[in-house]
């Protein structure tokens, strides 16, 4: 099974999204399985660190700023990152602007083996 979220969140100026994924269907993982992040940005000064469960599996990292959807590959932050049923999926994104910010992304979320 494969499942995806996508959204688009607008971040206020110098201001920081705890959660992007809050409230979405599979913002805790269905199953055992890989996940892979496209993420786009609509300018220069988004910051994002995506956590699995307590664990950070990113650094706080400038995101691509392609002021659209997200496209594979191109857009792809990271994939292959392991997450057992039941645990917390979540997106923390700083805007570090004196404007308005609009944070895109997709997740996938693909059931498989996990070690």
């Amino acid at each position: 099974m494969k499942v995806s979220m996508e959204n688009e969140v607008v971040i206020a100026a110098n201001n920081v999204n705890e959660n992007v994924f809050a409230g979405q269907l599979y913002e805790k993982a269905p199953a055992d399985c890989l996940c892979t992040l496209l993420d786009t940005g609509s300018a220069a000064g988004l910051r994002a660190q995506l956590f699995v469960g307590s664990t950070a599996v990113t650094g706080r990292r400038p995101v691509n700023t392609q002021n659209r959807t997200p496209v594979t590959p191109d857009d792809e932050a990271v994939s292959g990152v392991e997450a057992f049923a039941g645990q917390q999926l979540s997106q923390r994104v700083e805007n570090t602007t004196a404007a308005a910010l609009t944070y895109r992304f997709k997740f996938y979320l693909e059931e498989g083996d996990v070690i």
